[in-house]
């Protein structure tokens, strides 16, 4: 028997593979078929190429086709695990296997392809392939592109990683290039959750992707959340894939270091194929006074909360991130660069960060903690683990002073900063907070007073990578349920920015806060709170996902 004839690159993939015969299926496999049991396993003779008998076997752990006795193999093997594909769809009496075989921490594109003498052979076993895969899979896709994401090269890596994924997994993708600040917000706050009868043609797609860094799904989230029907299944229906495309990427790296798995686009638009997801905590950050008169009141109730998936920071951290936006032409390293300028140039902060720790977590005098009255604004927030409904609409009020309660706790300045963490990672090389899980129903609370040596600050800076900071001296680290920023004065006539996911939320300049921010004030008078929202929202997330 010869072998198949090469084919031309096309819809099987590349061109220096050839398809094989579907070989023969051993005693031993058959053997091996009925300990799985026959209800997980099609195995069966099927018409060959050239005459003669084949035999496939897909079971809903594999797909096989062993070697021919004339020596006949595929590329790669016979044999995919059904973990590693995406789908299968046949043509001309050709299947072809879309698999994409885990090396090391990357996947890699590795088809299977099997010769069958007809037409209806290659279709019934694709049919088999695609009957075992998982229900989750998504039909269809909107995916949110930021060109200018990183260093401009968010769209090129849809072209080159995402978009042919998808297509091997028969998913149909809808494309939209934001143009301006804001244009996420805009398409998810009209983005639909009721389809038409039948998912058919016209009705909305059942995932929204983002190929961008962690600011983009900060758009998207606010914008869901920003739905004339407002409420929590608006955001907890429509599950949200991340494909890394920015210079930050901190979102897709805890999602996809929590699988154990590198953080790259191959492997991202592989977990969006498959469509596993897991829920996830989101912050609610908003704002109030001490002192609330009528029209400040009034003006505070024109501004809604925000949600946040990543992070909140104050002091040192914001300062690099804002700061360093001017270099972002260079990539991640834009971070560590202006991190070392900026621990040369050290800035020291007044203020004070109230926060309550979550239950049974330990906060030691060493902390430079003490027991506080409780903010009012957080009433009923001692008694739950996670923000109630109630407690969140008193957040939404806004923070407006203190009374009784012990278990808050309080930390005057001077400060060094302050890092609000809802997941692991705040960068693909930044490990702020490994204690953190994305539905736990709490964030983690890092900060550090002054005065500290430089040396030590490096030497943190250094260990963030790997997690290793938490525990040193200096680094104080709080499971906590709520946070209350109270953001004094910087040291110098510049610095003072609060982040909120990447984006400035409020600066001490009035330059900086009219022409950038979200407009919020800044000051200890017009505190931030920060508090949780369990479980308000659904991710994308390999099936191997723990955390």
């Amino acid at each position: 028997a010869r072998r198949a004839p090469r084919r031309r690159a096309g819809w099987m993939g590349a061109s220096d593979s050839a398809p094989i015969p579907a070989a023969s299926l051993t005693a031993a496999l058959i053997a091996d078929g009925e300990a799985v049991g026959t209800a997980d396993v099609a195995a069966a003779a099927v018409s060959g190429a050239r005459g003669g008998v084949r035999f496939m076997r897909v079971s809903d752990l594999c797909v096989s086709a062993l070697a021919s006795e004339d020596g006949a193999r595929a590329r790669g093997g016979g044999e995919r695990e059904l973990a590693d594909v995406i789908g299968a769809e046949a043509r001309g009496g050709v299947m072809c296997v879309h698999a994409y075989p885990l090396r090391g921490r990357r996947r890699r594109y590795c088809p299977l392809r099997v010769v069958f003498g007809s037409a209806a052979d290659a279709e019934h076993w694709a049919a088999e392939v695609n009957a075992r895969l998982p229900t989750t899979r998504p039909r269809s896709v909107l995916v949110l592109v930021n060109p200018a994401s990183g260093s401009g090269g968010a769209l090129r890596t849809y072209r080159r990683a995402v978009a042919p994924l998808l297509a091997r997994a028969g998913v149909r993708a809808r494309l939209v290039e934001t143009t301006h600040a804001g244009h996420a917000f805009e398409v998810a706050r009209a983005f639909g959750v009721e389809r038409g009868p039948g998912g058919e043609e016209g009705g909305e797609e059942d995932v929204v992707c983002v190929v961008s860094g962690d600011g983009l799904l900060h758009e998207v989230i606010n914008g869901l959340a920003a739905r004339p029907d407002h409420c929590a299944r608006a955001r907890e229906a429509v599950p949200l894939a991340v494909v890394p495309g920015g210079s930050g990427n901190a979102v897709a790296m805890s999602l996809l270091d929590g699988a154990g798995v590198g953080c790259t686009p191959t492997n991202a638009a592989f977990a969006l194929a498959r469509g596993h997801t897991v829920p996830a905590d989101l912050m609610l950050v908003s704002q109030g006074r001490r002192q609330q008169a009528a029209a400040a009141a009034a003006a505070m109730s024109q501004r809604p909360p925000l949600r946040a998936v990543l992070s909140s920071t104050w002091g040192l951290i914001s300062d690099v991130d804002i700061e360093s936006e001017t270099l972002r032409w260079m990539g991640g390293v834009r971070l560590t660069l202006y991190g070392l300028w900026r621990i040369l140039r050290l800035r020291t902060y007044s203020g004070r960060v109230y926060f309550l720790p979550k239950e049974g977590e330990e906060v030691g005098k060493g902390q430079g903690a003490v027991a506080c009255g409780r903010p009012s604004g957080a009433q009923g927030a001692g008694t739950a683990h996670a923000a109630t409904s109630s407690e969140l609409s008193d957040m939404e009020a806004g923070f407006s002073g203190g009374n009784a309660d012990g278990a808050w706790r309080v930390v005057e300045g001077p400060l060094l900063f302050v890092w609000v963490k809802n997941t692991q990672w705040d960068a693909e090389d930044v490990k702020p907070a490994p204690r953190a899980r994305l539905a736990d129903g709490c964030v983690d609370l890092l900060y550090m007073r002054a005065p500290v040596s430089r040396w030590r600050l490096l030497r943190l800076f250094l260990q963030l990578e790997s997690g290793s900071h938490v525990g040193k001296p200096g680094v104080h680290y709080v499971k906590c349920r709520r946070v209350v920023l109270e953001a004094g004065a910087p040291s110098t006539r510049l610095g003072g920015h609060v982040n909120v996911d990447g984006e400035l939320l409020t600066a001490a300049s009035d330059e900086t806060r009219a022409s950038q921010g979200y407009g919020w004030d800044y000051g200890e008078d017009a505190p931030v709170d920060i508090g949780v929202e369990p479980k308000a929202a659904t991710l994308v997330a390999p099936e191997r996902f723990r955390g």
